[in-house]
């Protein structure tokens, strides 16, 4: 009885499965054929809707799949058509046309390692196909390009050009085609087949975005600004075109046309708010907050949005120092404003405020109170996920940040706090991807520019650097930051006749910070081409031109030093000094080059001068503690840092200083506090995280304290600095990540030879790995170094080491 009853249930059971089973088949095959009808009827949204509804009751409906891709496709939309095509082709990756469609959205998108992909096995599946012959010129053009192989990518390009009647799509080789024009420097003919495409097809946008760039190559700038105007009037959704033009004329000095094509756009009423705010930030920019205090008090008493233009009034009144009034007015505006996304981004404006005042108690009060009524908040994600990245919860700021990229796509800022996640996390792959995105999503503005050339110059990678800066200048020619780092790009490259040229653009600014630093560019122009003797001609002329010029004394004095001229450097300075001898910079200087003569002792008093009359000097203090310890005055060296950190408690160098003679004085904690204090504050300082991560993963033995520094070390993965590979391996020694440690403590050990902790930790490795050999010599080696006085517990477990390999070794 029990036994038929159970049988009954499992069967029953099963039934009820399988009709379940059958009916999410059944759902699924009536929304699509319902998606298909739609798309019949171009009804194209709902079709989507119902396409949803299939991968709801059956992802792997093949037909839905591959049929929803092409609806993509159709309405342009390539991203979403990409994604489908793909979960269809690992369903089926023996059918051909979705992987050549696969590979033409690879191209179109510059995606070449998924083009190698699918174009790849393209050419397993029909290698003869006419259209999978015209991938393959395309693959061999971008492999040329690669391998910086000019003539093999001409001949592709032209074997491109050929096949282009065998792609679906021609626009796919007129890219390469006039890409491959543009890498020859034949502007005037990219032009030509540009405008030859876009005469087939005027609405392709990203052809009209590459003439605006080719056009500000040759700087043609009627046409450019021509371009500018048509792209604004073909696309008016697109308020980046609008900026742009607005930043065009703005770089041209024509800020009356800049202001009148704003007013041009805005129409009365609520409609015309956002417009009027962007028009008040323009003239707060370029004519003064008085012109946008002139424009908020219009808007005010027209009586529309009084809440956001009142905030916007606040906002001028704090960048110009009235920051307790201003903070009132904006939580005034905060406490009777009515509920909605306007009075939560001005909470968050309100939070920046109070961060910039040093309230970040309330300002996360602030954005924590914006979060819980709008999880999805753009500004106020942006902010937490900051402070997260700064708490080392890279992993929830990146999931955090995507939940922003949903809702604002296109942010580059958005962007760029997870390039600096990913850098954070260690992942510098990721974090270059994402700054270029955000690069491309601003429009070569300056900003995000800086930003990807700061980590493009890291990497030492001049060339894409190079093409970055030159396409944010066709934005923005006179941008003071982008000048000055393609000088540092060229400076590096030592290509001496750009940076004369951008040396003369900087002067053309007319502006003192402009003149300073052609004059760098110079200096370092005259070292690179005609030595040291011609920089110091040209850096003694800087300072007698200008008699208060003190960097053209220092860095002459520097020069000298260099040269290890000291009594030539003493001389200069006191020449100088007789001219102005009560200059503080210049008895400084004199100290710096009486330590270089070994004349300390004279130093000392200068810098205590210094400090009797201002003991805030942070510099001054620390040169006074070098000195002392190159005097060999311990004790006094000991006693002078003290009595500096006493002076100064929040000096940051003074406070490492102390850290690293409390560690030497076997005080592991009191150096671990110090580093704690000190990371609290620089976070995003490699340095300090190197320093701290190895002190914990060192001394400390628990779970929760390795995972500590493990948080704080992975920005070092992938690291060229030795110690930092040190720290970063001997962290994933300790956790286990045995291939990750190898692959950066062998390099710390041939880059640290006489550290012994540092051939200890890649011994140890070794050992794990079971390189019975070569562990048994690095540990050997480090004992050597580390000598028989050395008593730390590491070479005590060494010893016990080689006692256990030499025994494993003699029973082989």
């Amino acid at each position: 009885m029990v036994a038929s009853l159970r049988r009954f249930l499992l069967l029953s059971c099963a039934s009820l499965a399988l009709a379940a089973c059958q009916s999410a088949e059944d759902r699924a095959e009536r929304h699509f054929q319902s998606a298909m009808e739609l798309v019949e009827a171009e009804e194209f949204d709902r079709a989507i809707v119902e396409f949803r509804n299939v991968f709801e009751n059956l992802p792997q409906h093949n037909e839905a799949r591959l049929a929803a891709a092409e609806l993509y496709a159709r309405i342009g939309d390539e991203g979403r058509a990409y994604r489908n095509y793909l979960l269809y082709v690992e369903q089926n990756p023996e059918d051909l046309p979705p992987r050549l469609e696969l590979a033409e959205l690879a191209i179109a998108s510059g995606n070449w390692e998924e083009l190698r992909r699918h174009g790849g096995k393209a050419q397993e599946l029909a290698p003869d196909d006419p259209r999978v012959q015209a991938i393959g010129a395309v693959m061999a053009y971008q492999l040329a390009v690669e391998d910086d192989a000019p003539a093999d990518r001409r001949d592709a390009a032209d074997r491109v050009r050929e096949t282009r009647a065998s792609l679906s799509e021609g626009v796919v080789a007129d890219t390469v085609v006039i890409d491959n024009l543009l890498r020859d420097g034949e502007l005037r003919q990219a032009i030509e087949e540009i405008d030859r495409v876009l005469a087939e097809d005027p609405d392709l946008e990203r052809f009209q975005q590459l003439k605006l760039q080719v056009l500000g190559q040759l700087g043609d700038r009627e046409a450019v600004q021509t371009q500018l105007q048509s792209l604004v009037e073909r696309y008016p959704d697109n308020e980046g075109y609008a900026q742009t033009l607005i930043q065009w004329y703005t770089t041209q000095g024509d800020l009356d046309a800049a202001e009148a094509f704003i007013r041009s756009r805005i129409v009365e009423g609520e409609e015309g708010v956002q417009l009027r705010t962007l028009l008040i930030a323009f003239l707060n920019q370029s004519k003064g907050h008085e012109a946008a205090l002139a424009e908020i008090d219009a808007a005010l008493e027209a009586g529309v949005n009084p809440d956001l233009f009142r905030s916007l009034r606040a906002g001028i009144a704090f960048d110009q120092g009235e920051r307790e009034a201003a903070i009132a007015e904006m939580e005034e505006v905060v406490a009777n404003a009515e509920p909605g996304d306007q009075t939560l981004g001005i909470k968050v404006a309100l939070a920046r405020m109070l961060l910039t005042d040093g309230n970040e108690v309330a300002a996360r009060q602030q954005i924590e109170e914006v979060l819980a009524t709008d999880e999805t908040q753009v500004d106020a994600i942006k902010i937490r996920s900051s402070w997260l990245i700064e708490d080392d919860k890279t992993d929830e700021a990146i999931v955090t940040l995507r939940r922003a990229l949903d809702q604002a796509p296109s942010d580059p800022e958005i962007m760029t706090i997870m390039a600096q996640a990913h850098l954070r996390n260690g992942s510098r792959g990721l974090a270059g991807e994402m700054f270029s995105l955000a690069l491309e999503a601003s429009g070569n503005a300056p900003e995000q520019t800086a930003n990807y050339v700061r980590f493009l110059l890291a990497d030492q990678n001049y060339q894409v650097a190079e093409n970055a800066l030159i396409n944010s200048l066709r934005v923005a020619p006179g941008n003071f930051d982008v000048l000055v780092l393609l000088g540092r790009v060229y400076v590096a490259q030592e290509d001496w006749a750009r940076v004369e040229q951008v040396e003369g653009t900087l002067r053309r600014l007319e502006t003192q910070e402009g003149e300073n630093a052609a004059n760098s560019l110079q200096v370092a122009r005259l070292r690179g081409q005609q030595g040291e003797d011609e920089a110091i001609a040209f850096l003694e002329q800087m300072a007698q031109d200008d008699q208060t010029s003190n960097p053209a004394t220092v860095a002459i004095v520097r020069s000298l030093l260099g040269q290890n001229d000291i009594e030539g450097a003493l001389a200069y300075v006191d020449e100088r000094l007789s001219e102005d001898e009560d200059n503080p910079v210049l008895r400084l200087l004199r100290a710096g080059v009486l330590v270089a003569a070994d004349r300390s002792a004279e130093a000392d008093e200068i810098y205590r001068d210094a400090l009797a009359n201002n003991d805030q000097t942070e510099g001054v203090w620390r040169a006074l503690y070098l000195s002392k310890q190159r005097q060999g005055l311990v004790d006094e060296a000991d006693a002078v840092l003290q009595e500096a950190v006493a002076a100064m408690p929040e000096a940051p160098n003074l406070l490492w200083a102390l850290a690293g003679e409390l560690e030497r004085d076997g005080d592991i904690e009191g150096a671990i506090g110090i580093y704690e204090q000190l990371y609290g504050r620089l976070s995003g300082s490699p340095i300090v995280a190197n320093n701290l991560a190895s002190l914990i993963a060192t001394y400390r033995d628990s779970d929760e304290e390795l995972e500590r520094a493990y948080a704080v070390a992975r920005r070092l993965r992938g690291a060229e600095i030795p110690a930092f590979q040190d720290t970063y391996g001997w962290i994933a020694f300790r956790r286990g990540q045995l291939e990750d440690a190898l692959e950066h403590l062998e390099p710390a050990a041939a880059g640290l030879p006489g550290d012994p902790i540092v051939q200890y930790h890649y011994a140890r490795a070794l050992a794990a790995a079971e390189r019975h050999e070569e562990a048994l010599d690095q540990y050997r080696r480090a004992l050597e170094i580390a000598g028989p006085g050395d008593t730390r517990s590491q070479f005590e477990t060494a010893k016990d080491e080689i006692d256990r390999i030499e025994g494993l070794l003699a029973q082989q």
